[in-house]
């Protein structure tokens, strides 16, 4: 009998390959695909945090606003490019305080024009229901005397004038209604004018229309945006598995008295006893991990199909040099 054995080789080098680039990538070694991927989470994380740091600064987040101190020592007066002197300073607290009494002010007026006329209101509706029960009084009283031997006619004449001069005040009531209710519009409506004029003056004193948070000299700002151009603070490490982004480095803050990028940031992401908590880093949103993992799978998809054609199409081996 004669066995035949067929054996298989199958060159499987390029898995090899393919998991020792996937290791070097997660290790932080390699510049492969899933490296080039975690690049470009920080890329999407960045961006989200610049995005959330410009909506923040002009009031739209959940930032504190900044104090009337700072925007006063802040604000410059463009026509002389300078900062205020202590008395201009003063003199914007005040109108900002005045400005805050005139609102509340014109608050008060339409309230108490509002009571005013539920008053005149609620005198009409009394009246006309006082109306009512006399005029059902009168009714009653007119049936039984038409009924009796004797007709009181005194008491019917009497009966009828109280009526009248009901109907008087129901008139009376009508236009008091309609006058004071008139009265509040008009009242309503100036009030509401005078309201949003001052409100944009104050607005206007307290952002002086180029101050927002965190970004009087754009430091902060820049140090987090999404593409890495050597910005000062600027850091993004490779990690094992991930990579890291944030502010660090020693470069000073030009206003920070010493202080560095990393630092300034810092006691703004924790704030103080006398600075309020305005965080510069949050968690990613949902839209930004699912972006990240949509990434993260695209790169692993092309890496399965760039070893797959070298399966199919192998390199063709080496020439075997002839025996002699």
């Amino acid at each position: 009998m004669i066995g035949i054995q067929v054996g298989v080789k199958v060159d499987l080098s390029g898995l090899k390959e393919f998991q020792q680039v996937i290791d070097k990538d997660l290790k932080g070694t390699g510049q492969g695909v899933v490296r080039k991927a975690l690049k470009q989470w920080a890329f999407i994380y960045r961006s989200e945090m610049q995005q959330r740091f410009v909506r923040n600064s002009r009031g739209g987040g959940d930032w504190p606003p900044l104090a009337l101190s700072t925007i006063f020592g802040r604000r410059t007066n463009r026509s002389i490019g300078r900062k205020p002197k202590p008395d201009e300073k003063k003199t914007w607290g005040k109108r900002h305080t005045y400005l805050n009494q005139q609102i509340k002010k014109a608050h008060k007026q339409i309230d108490k024009g509002g009571e005013k006329a539920k008053e005149a209101k609620d005198r009409l509706a009394d009246l006309i229901a006082k109306k009512k029960t006399l005029n059902k009084e009168m009714a009653e009283q007119a049936k039984h005397y038409a009924s009796g031997p004797n007709i009181n006619a005194k008491k019917l004449i009497a009966a009828g004038k109280r009526v009248d001069r009901v109907k008087a005040q129901v008139r009376k009531a009508k236009k008091a209604k309609t006058a004071k209710g008139k009265a509040f519009r008009i009242t309503k409506k100036k009030a509401y004018e005078k309201i949003q004029k001052a409100d944009k003056e104050r607005k206007d004193i307290v952002t002086g229309k180029t101050v927002s948070i965190l970004r009087d000299t754009g430091t902060l700002f820049n140090s987090i945006a999404p593409t890495l151009s050597g910005k000062p603070g600027q850091i993004q490490l490779d990690i094992p598995f991930g990579v890291r982004v944030g502010i660090g480095g020693p470069a000073q803050h030009p206003e920070g008295e010493g202080k560095t990028i990393a630092e300034i940031a810092e006691m703004h992401q924790t704030g103080g006893a006398h600075l309020p908590k305005r965080t510069i880093f949050v968690a990613p949103s949902k839209q930004a991990l699912d972006q990240m993992s949509q990434g993260m799978e695209r790169a692993i998809a092309k890496m399965i199909r760039d070893e797959i054609k070298k399966l199919k199409n192998p390199p063709n081996p080496p020439p075997v040099p002839p025996t002699p």
